[in-house]
């Protein structure tokens, strides 16, 4: 109920022309992962042709790829082909920015396995990551080597072996979202702001926070309470704030997502592309050093 009312409340401060997110910009990163169910893609698509029609930006779609043992898999079970994936990628690559979205399973050995069982196998992680990179390179499908984690999984570890093969921006870092693993907190322990920051572990790696989903219904939209949340300097700033929202392709509600793009719009806020937060983060006109709180 409380969450609610501040939302309500919150929606009444654009009409009285008070607009508390004037220098803040979002960038929408999907964690792509079933692009073989029609709907899945169907909505992805609707949601970037959608998203740059409203802002003049493109999203950044992080996908699974063939690569992955986990999707090929499926995709054999299915009868469907890399080919197939390839094209459903490239269709939405007409409209976003691709990235790398990460998940590391294998068929399991024994009926009840760890959901995080193979995070801490270095050679298993960059062996597949190169791999999935090599595969989204080689197509024309990912420009900039960009990374979210699956289940939000990040550790130093993780962070050196994208380093180490180029990546340049990640995507994992969340106020909100955090599994249980222990490398997963590890970004509880960094002093948060709302810029783009140089990853501790790895400073040729540049990131920034994860607020929010992007909204599930079209009648409400909780975004610009939980970035005040996050950041309450937010409403005080007067340099340029960047921060991420989060989706995946199978639950995504497209007119959701689309009118919190509008209310952020209402609230003041712009958007920016991982090609706009590159070219800020690498100028260091507001890259930061993420450091222990």
């Amino acid at each position: 109920m409380t969450s609610r009312l501040a939302d309500s409340l919150l929606q009444l401060l654009p009409r009285a022309g008070v607009c508390v997110l004037s220098r803040t910009r979002f960038i929408p990163v999907l964690h792509v992962e079933r692009l073989q169910d029609d709907s899945s893609f169907a909505r992805t698509l609707a949601f970037a042709e959608g998203y740059l029609g409203a802002t003049g930006e493109r999203a950044l779609l992080t996908v699974i790829t063939p690569m992955a043992p986990m999707l090929a898999m499926e995709l054999k079970a299915a009868g469907l082909s890399e080919d197939f994936y390839r094209e459903r990628i490239g269709s939405l690559a007409r409209f976003a920015d691709i990235g790398l979205h990460g998940h590391y399973l294998r068929e399991p050995s024994s009926p009840i396995r760890p959901v995080h069982n193979y995070w801490n196998e270095a050679s298993i992680i960059a062996a597949q990551i190169e791999l999935e990179r090599d595969w989204l390179e080689r197509r024309g499908l990912m420009t900039h080597r960009a990374y979210s984690a699956g289940w939000w999984h990040l550790d130093a570890g993780l962070v050196k072996t994208l380093a180490a093969l180029g990546f340049r921006m990640d995507f994992s870092s969340s106020t909100a979202r955090f599994n249980d693993s222990p490398g997963a907190v590890r970004s509880e322990r960094f002093r948060r702001s709302p810029v783009i920051f140089a990853h501790p572990d790895a400073p040729g790696i540049l990131a920034v926070w994860a607020v929010s989903s992007l909204g599930d219904s079209a009648a409400r939209s909780f975004v610009v309470r939980r970035a005040l949340t996050a950041f309450p300097k937010l409403l005080f700033r007067k340099e340029e704030s960047f921060l991420s929202l989060y989706s995946h392709d199978w639950d995504l509600n497209v007119e959701g997502a689309l009118k919190t793009v509008e209310t952020l719009k209402a609230h003041g806020a712009g958007f920016v592309s991982l090609q706009g937060l590159l070219d800020r983060g690498l100028a260091g006109s507001s890259a930061n050093q993420a450091v222990p709180s």
